[in-house]
């Protein structure tokens, strides 16, 4: 006997796993792109229908992000990760905490070119990692100049306590969307940043 599919989600009940999605981060938002990326073609409609009449920049980044990734699943993110993590166990034992981050971004640039960016964009706003870690990610999106990334550039560059790594996200959205564009872009992110803080941290 097969296992039958999971029934997929009601448009409220994928409303409000999004929803946990943008507001959570860690392992509570892996758990919430899990729920999401679960619910097959159905639900990556729902997202797409989510995202055309939302105007936080924000949502719209992670929900089409998500079904994107839905409608072509893949484990290339899950290969760059672990190539990263192969480089850094390289370094263990030598007075550098981790790879150079032009090391980084040219181990994924020549590996994925710039199919992995906006899901590795994700992760990185989403997710807790080290500097060296941080640093040499931010650079490979700056080379790709993925449009779709710039949301979340603007956010790093908003949420980043250190210096270098707020350059670089700068950077990285100045290459990716041209300096005149700069300023607006980190208007919208405020504006997501200001409704994440009012918002529910959990919603259910």
């Amino acid at each position: 006997m097969t296992e039958s599919s999971p029934d997929p989600l009601s448009v409220v009940e994928t409303e409000r796993a999004l929803a946990r999605a943008v507001c959570l981060s860690g392992s509570d938002y892996l758990q919430a792109e899990s729920a999401l990326r679960g619910g097959g073609a159905v639900v990556a409609t729902q997202l797409r229908t989510i995202a055309a009449g939302e105007s936080d920049t924000l949502v719209r980044f992670v929900a089409v992000t998500i079904a994107d990734w839905m409608d072509e699943p893949s484990d290339e993110l899950t290969l760059a990760l672990q190539e990263i993590d192969k480089l850094e166990r390289a370094k263990r034992g030598t007075p550098s905490p981790g790879p150079r981050p032009d090391v980084i971004e040219l181990a994924l640039s020549e590996e994925y070119e710039a199919r992995i960016a906006p899901y590795l964009a994700l992760r990185l706003l989403k997710e807790d990692w080290p500097d060296w870690k941080v640093m040499g990610c931010l650079l490979y999106l700056e080379y790709q100049r993925v449009p779709a990334t710039a949301p979340a550039l603007a956010l790093l560059a908003l949420k980043a306590t250190d210096l270098q790594e707020r350059e670089l996200a700068l950077s990285a959205l100045a290459a990716t969307v041209g300096e005149p564009a700069v300023d607006a872009r980190l208007d919208d992110a405020r504006t997501s940043l200001a409704r994440l803080r009012a918002a529910d941290p959990m919603p259910p």
